[in-house]
This record gives structure tokens, C-alpha cells and sequence, in this order.
């Protein structure tokens, strides 16, 4: 928080000692003490949007009463990628707000690797327009990986300084080579010494022992990618805040009540890292997560609020909020209870920007895109011919999905052919899978089958495709995969579910390819429109363009497919079959 100015200090002091009236009271509060375990009866003035006292015999210009609900600091989502729910961050802003949000920090490397360093000062802008504070971490991985993947834009060094220098921004996002920063890259740690006295966040799966000291060299303070209560134990023991994940991909809340004990309950926060605009607006943001612990495992709800409150803005050196005390900006939130955290208003900077009784919320303005931004996805002309598949081996790789995991594993299969050329085999459950350069307009691309889609029939085509959202098409035939992706580039970026060339379903995606234009209610329809398209083709999986979009993220074992062939991470072999 920025000193406000002598003046409007002296009108907050006088409203603090009682001499004048606050700007609104916040009357018959059940303040939720975390740091006593314990329920407060009492009021709160809040005067040029910070919260000037608590307690009684206090007035203000407007009152709004709490009904004896509960009230507590807004919620803080420490680690968050918005673009997985494909809204603008002033929409996802909106809409997180419903739930009680206040702050978010996210780690923008989606938009940085389709747009490079302008996507995400496009990105810095338009989250001024969110009636919540959104903050920002450089992408530290842009593009994840050098060595066989094609791609667009990179954030380096230079990159990082120049966005470090926005007030929005607070610090490096998850550095994800974590081999670089063990192993002493040059060039990773040119990185970590640009945002050296910054907070840098970490991603270091089931890295331990020595590998994890010298991961901790390097000055990363948090992990979000715990899977183990081991593993998170031991990292907390490191010194690490350990952001317990509960998104819409990967869902590690299971080991929440292995890991929380009485010394160091101070050292977790619960965040999101991906969420799907049908979640987001079905179930929730923050307070979903503190809903399915408090549910399932009837875990302490003072600790959860702490986790989402007061622990994330220690973390990210936000004392300015996290707690209902004078002096502390007046995000807070008026729950229903404190078992299913029903959100009943949600005031940001002392303003409502929820109510649930009287129907308001903050809508933002409709978003002004600009011609880089929309113009961002380069496609030839896409033929039938491009989908052919022709390898002389009797046995080729495939690409075999793993229920609710972003891992795949590498199979070996003697394909179905005709002509000599290997075809798709849906009684196999083996569809044909493509991988378009979506950058240079020249159309490099790569094709192969993967096992675990399940389609029966017709293609589904997308430009989410993590981390460089290359066009990637998936289908039973190559007539019907040219015309998805045929569509896909007429639209400018998105994703559509195709039979027989007949549009069933689509969703433009005129942000980098990656992100929409509309309001959470409109993206998460176009979800479901497409989610239902495309189980009509044949697919019993709940979000299979979630599944589709990280079958070309080369970074995760153990076979996946870029423009320039078949990649296996764990034997870092590149292959066209």
C-alpha cells in the first residue's frame, strides 16, 4: 500500500479516535481471530478504504450490517495462471470476486509464451480494469524448453528486468528448470539474478535431499507442486512456503491433513494454479478449495482462512492486508458460516464489490483488444495431405494418456495402415494427433497417434496447447482434422469440434489463441457447448481439450508431440516415430 498522503492520514487518525465518522460501519460482526482461535463481537470503521478501528462506539457516513455473519480478511490466491480459465484478467477478477477474493498473484507465462513480454503488459493493463488487485510474477520459462519445441517468443533476462520495473509486478514466477538452477545454467541463473531480491517462486517436484539445497541456493521460496506429505514436510523443514494446489488439472489437497500440524501451520497457503471457467463459475475460486477441506477431512476453518489470508500476504510482502486491524487496507469478506464459506459480500478497498442478497457485482468494462493481440496466430492454408502419417518401422511410438494426469507414458504399437500410410483406429481407441507451428506461417508440424482420447469419430482442434500453444488437432481422419484447423485459423485462435466438415461446436480465442474476450458466464457456456460437442464424437472424458492441451507440453514425461516430432522427456529422445 502506498503512503495515501498526510491529509487522508489525519481524516483515518480522527476516525480512529472516534472524533468523526468513518466513510462506512461494518456493524453486529463476527470477526473470525485466527491468531486466538477465538469470535469477535464487534464493529469496524473503515475510512479512505483502510480499516480505521475495530470495536464499539463507533459511526459512519453509511452502515451496513454483518447480521451476526462472520467476517474475515479477503482471500488471497498466491499461484494462479488465468489464462486456464481463458478470461481476461479484469473477467476472472469479476467473477473471483463472487467468491470472496480479493488479491491474486499469477504467473502470466501462457500469454508470455503466445505474445511474448507486450501480452503480458497487455495482460498488467487490462487487470487494472478487475475491481480486485491482481499482481503479477515474471514468467521465469519462456519458452520452457529450447531444445525441440517451436516457438514464438522468449522472456529473458532484459525481459525480466524491464517487467520487474511495473508496481504491479512483485517478483520471478515458478522457476520450472529446476535441472538449470541445480546444475548451475548460466543462463537460468542470469535470471534468478535479475529478480535477486525479489520473491521467486519455485516448482520442484519430488526434488529432495541435496538436489532440493541446491535448488535453495537460488533463493526460491515457495513450491506449489507437492504431491507427498514427505515431500512437503520436508520442504517446509527447508524453509519453503508450500502452496498446497487443489486446481482443475492436478488436485493435491489429499495431503493437506498429513501435512498441517501446530508449528507449521504458518507455512502453507492454499492456491489454484489452474482453473477452468466451468469451475470457476460453478463451484467457486478460493473458497472451493476451503470448502472441499473443511468437507472431507473437517479441517480447523480458522486455519483455512489463515492459509488463504494472512500466510500468502506474509509471503508475498503484502502486509498491507491479510487481517481485519486498523491500519490494514479494508479487503473483507462476510460469511454465511464457516463450513461451506458462503460468501455473502465482498468489499475491496472499503467499496462492496459483492453483494449476494441484493444480486450486485462489479462488471468491468468490454475489454479494447489491440491488432497484435488479436492478430497473433500465423496458419497456411491446411490440406488433408498435411495429416498424413507415414513411417516404414513395424512398431511405432504412441502417446498413452493417463487419467487425471498431465504425464502421459510412451507405448509401442504395430499401427492400422491403408495405402501404406498409418491411419487412425478408433475400435483401438488410437486417434491421429497433430502438432501446427502456429508462428512463422510456414506450417511445420508433426503427426502421430495417441491412445486414451477416445474419439470415435470426427477431430477437435485447439491453440491452447501448454506451453507454447502451437495448434494441436486430434481426430479419426484427415479430412475432418484439416477442416478443424482450417476454422481454428479463420478464427484468429481457439478451439472447435468438427464432424464430417460440420461445425458442431466453437470457441474463438482472440487473445494470443489462448484467452477470450467475454465474461466468465459466456466462456464457461462455450465450455460446456464444446465439452458436450465433443463427447458426441465419442469421448468419455470430463474436459478433453484440458487433456488435448498437455499432450504438446514437452516438459512433462514421458511422451508428448511439438511441430518438430515426438519428444520422451525422461530419455530426451526426439523421434518422428
Amino acid at each position: 500500500m502506498k503512503y495515501p498522503g498526510y491529509r487522508k492520514i489525519k481524516e483515518i487518525l480522527a476516525v480512529a479516535r472516534g472524533e468523526k465518522k468513518g466513510d462506512i460501519l461494518l456493524t453486529n460482526c463476527r470477526i473470525v481471530d485466527f491468531f486466538r482461535g477465538e469470535i469477535l463481537n464487534s464493529d469496524v470503521t473503515i475510512k479512505n478504504g483502510i480499516i480505521a478501528g475495530t470495536g464499539k462506539d463507533y459511526e459512519g457516513e453509511e452502515t451496513l450490517d454483518c447480521k451476526g455473519k462472520f467476517l474475515t480478511p479477503g482471500f488471497i490466491d498466491a499461484h494462479i495462471h488465468i489464462e486456464s480459465s481463458h478470461l481476461l484478467p479484469s473477467f476472472f477478477g469479476a467473477e473471483a470476486a463472487k467468491h470472496g477474493t480479493t488479491t491474486i498473484i499469477t504467473d502470466p507465462h501462457e500469454i508470455g509464451n503466445a505474445l511474448g513480454k507486450r501480452g503480458i503488459k497487455f495482460f498488467i493493463k487490462n487487470s487494472q480494469l478487475s475491481p480486485i488487485d491482481i499482481f503479477f510474477l515474471v514468467p521465469s520459462c519462456v519458452p520452457a524448453i529450447k531444445l525441440w519445441d517451436i516457438y514464438g517468443n522468449e522472456i529473458g533476462e532484459e525481459e525480466i528486468r524491464e517487467l520487474l520495473s511495473s508496481e504491479k509486478v512483485l517478483g520471478l514466477a515458478e522457476m520450472m528448470n529446476f535441472p538449470g538452477v541445480i546444475n548451475g545454467d548460466r543462463e537460468v541463473w542470469g535470471k534468478l539474478a535479475a529478480a535477486w531480491e525479489r520473491i521467486k517462486d519455485g516448482h520442484a517436484p519430488l526434488v529432495s535431499g541435496k538436489a532440493l539445497n541446491a535448488y535453495l541456493i537460488g533463493g526460491i521460496g515457495s513450491d506449489h507442486e507437492s504431491t507427498r506429505v514427505d515431500e512437503a514436510l520436508e520442504k517446509i523443514s527447508r524453509g519453503m512456503m508450500v502452496m498446497i494446489r487443489e486446481g482443475s488439472a492436478a488436485k493435491n489437497l489429499d495431503i493437506l491433513p498429513g501435512v498441517v500440524n501446530r508449528y507449521n501451520f504458518d507455512r502453507i497457503s492454499l492456491v489454484s494454479d489452474d482453473l477452468l471457467p466451468t469451475e470457476l463459475f460453478r463451484e467457486g475460486h478460493i473458497d472451493r478449495i476451503m470448502r472441499r477441506a473443511r468437507k472431507k477431512y473437517n479441517l480447523d476453518p480458522y486455519l483455512l482462512i489463515r492459509m488463504v489470508t494472512f500466510n500468502p500476504a506474509i509471503y508475498m510482502q503484502l502486509t498491507d492486508r491479510g487481517i481485519v486491524a486498523p491500519g490494514k487496507i479494508a479487503d473483507l469478506v462476510i460469511l454465511e458460516d464457516l463450513d461451506d464459506f458462503r460468501v455473502s459480500v465482498t468489499i475491496k478497498n472499503g467499496k462492496i464489490v459483492y453483494d449476494a442478497e441484493k444480486g450486485y457485482f462489479y462488471q468491468p468494462p468490454k475489454p479494447s483488444i489491440p491488432s497484435y493481440v488479436a492478430k497473433s496466430v500465423k496458419l497456411p492454408l491446411l490440406r488433408k495431405e498435411d495429416f498424413i502419417y507415414s513411417c516404414d518401422k513395424n512398431m511405432v511410438r504412441a502417446i498413452e494418456i493417463i487419467p487425471d494426469q498431465i504425464i502421459t507414458r510412451e507405448i509401442k504399437i504395430e499401427p492400422s495402415r491403408k495405402d501404406g500410410k498409418i491411419v487412425a483406429d478408433p475400435e483401438r481407441d488410437l486417434n491421429k494427433i497433430a502438432v501446427i507451428d502456429r508462428y512463422t506461417g510456414r506450417g511445420k508440424r508433426a503427426v502421430g497417434l495417441v491412445k486414451g482420447l477416445g474419439l470415435k469419430r470426427g477431430a477437435i482442434a485447439s491453440t491452447y496447447a501448454h506451453d507454447t500453444h502451437n495448434l494441436i488437432i486430434s481426430g479419426v481422419n484427415d479430412e475432418d482434422m484439416a477442416f478443424a484447423g482450417n476454422r481454428v485459423r479463420e478464427m484468429g485462435g481457439g478451439m472447435v469440434v468438427v464432424e464430417n466438415k460440420r461445425i458442431l461446436a466453437e470457441f474463438p480465442l482472440p487473445v494470443g489463441g489462448v484467452v477470450s474476450d467475454l465474461p466468465a458466464v459466456s466462456v464457461a457456456e462455450k465450455m460446456e457447448k464444446l465439452n458436450s460437442a465433443a463427447r458426441k464424437l465419442g469421448t468419455h472424458l470430463p474436459d478433453p481439450f484440458v487433456t488435448l492441451s498437455f499432450l504438446s507440453l514437452s516438459v512433462i514425461p514421458e511422451l508428448k508431440i511439438t511441430p518438430a516430432g515426438l519428444v520422451n522427456l525422461s530419455k530426451m529422445e526426439r523421434s518422428d516415430c
